[in-house]
């Protein structure tokens, strides 16, 4: 699975392109993460190169595809941390620092966000991207039997979901109608 499509295309145009892409997309076991090659060309197995370093000499983003390979989360997590070693004081200190920290939103922020987003359209993140006839037969799948065949049926005055139409019904249903 991979994590996300709007990000991947500011890497890289030919995504699809990008070594293991297809296993990134057909997994659904584990989260797969694009990364940079120059990172795996450091020796020694510690990866010291980071983001900002990328950025700065201008080769994080719009990269070839040759470029970049598709790292399990677990791959990318240990190309990283590889080497380095955490004292257990400084595991304490980082748990005893996360302690009671609450990741909840408050009422103020939550305002704030939504004037900030008030008249903006945030489309899909997958928008425009096709799904795959794969995709497809599996959302057939996962969906069959789920509605039943179930249709809105209204007289006027009652709105019903039911397989087949009751007497005096017509399909649809009727705004000013009670649901049932």
């Amino acid at each position: 699975m991979v994590t996300s499509f709007y990000a991947l295309r500011s890497f890289c145009k030919n995504y699809e392109k990008i070594e293991n892409y297809e296993k990134a997309v057909n997994d659904t076991t584990q989260v797969w993460e694009c990364h940079h090659r120059l990172e795996l060309e450091k020796t020694g197995g510690v990866c010291d190169v980071t983001k900002q370093d990328l950025i700065d000499w201008g080769i994080y983003y719009d990269r070839p595809a040759d470029e970049l390979i598709f790292l399990t989360k677990a791959e990318h997590r240990k190309l990283h941390h590889a080497g380095k070693i955490v004292s257990k004081e400084t595991r304490d200190l980082q748990s005893r620092a996360k302690k009671g920290k609450s990741h909840k939103v408050s009422d103020e922020t939550r305002k704030k966000i939504s004037i900030a987003n008030t008249g903006k359209s945030h489309p899909a993140w997958n928008k425009g991207i096709p799904c795959t006839e794969d995709v497809k037969r599996k959302n057939r799948l996962a969906h069959l039997g789920k509605n039943c065949g179930k249709r809105w049926y209204t007289d006027g005055k009652v709105n019903v979901r039911a397989l087949e139409c009751p007497e005096g019904f017509r399909k649809g249903m009727t705004k000013e109608a009670k649901d049932e």
